[in-house]
């Protein structure tokens, strides 16, 4: 056999998912459920312990929840914590996503075929079964994909970056809208899809936008009621 060349070494299959990547998915399932607190101070060596990892995976993981928002690194003196969304982040977030959604509408409108929309009607589908056994994450992850895969049909580079960066700071705030009233609100996305289903089957881009626009402030308005609830009730 070969000795490979540098070449060769350099493009050898790489494993999908490190050990870091497995404990940052643990921990931002815990952050999106809220069995990590919001302001929870997290330390290395404690995290690795309870992991049954070295301290070098859970550093890799914090880095990496750091990119995504959903850890701050704070002073020295305190250290890494789980970040603490405010009405101010409500609104960018969703201020963000409303025109992410808007520009991905309008480079997909006049391209989207009958697969497409038995693609988005399926997704509908998988959002009914979650809503039945009331998986939450199911519910988001759904709803997640859902406006994804109109995003990914719009091969738009820089508009895909900007969707990814916003994912897991939305799925912290809809899990909380989520919680609060599980029954009534996770039967508004099936409604709020198919709705921008026909729009998009019609082609009428001035509905499509005026529903983001729309959905987006509701949902915001709500999650920022759950948020002052909280408030009212820490300062009690």
């Amino acid at each position: 056999m070969s000795t490979p060349t540098r070449d060769d070494a350099l493009f050898q299959p790489i494993a999908q998912d490190s050990l870091g990547s497995r404990v940052a998915r643990r921990l931002r399932d815990a952050i999106i459920t809220g069995r990590l607190a919001e302001g929870e101070r997290l330390v290395e060596t404690v995290l690795a312990e309870q992991f049954g990892v070295s301290r070098s995976p859970v550093r890799e993981a914090l880095t990496q929840l750091l990119g995504e928002g959903l850890v701050v690194d704070g002073s020295s003196a305190r250290g890494t914590y789980v970040w603490v969304p405010t009405p101010d982040d409500v609104d960018e977030i969703f201020s963000v996503r409303a025109m992410i959604e808007i520009l991905a509408a309008e480079w997909v409108i006049d391209r989207l075929t009958d697969a497409d929309f038995d693609r988005l009607d399926a997704r509908i589908d998988q959002q009914e079964r979650a809503i039945a056994c009331r998986d939450l994450l199911g519910i988001i992850d759904e709803d997640r994909l859902f406006h994804e895969s109109l995003c990914q049909r719009a091969e738009h580079h820089r508009l895909a970056i900007l969707w990814a960066q916003i994912v897991p700071q939305w799925q912290v705030l809809v899990y909380r809208r989520l919680q609060r009233d599980v029954a009534r609100v996770a039967d508004t996305v099936p409604q709020d899809h198919r709705a921008i289903i026909d729009a998009l089957r019609r082609r009428d881009l001035e509905r499509v936008a005026a529903l983001h626009r729309a959905i987006n402030l509701r949902v915001a308005g709500e999650i920022k009621a759950v948020l002052d609830e909280k408030g009212t009730v820490t300062s009690q």
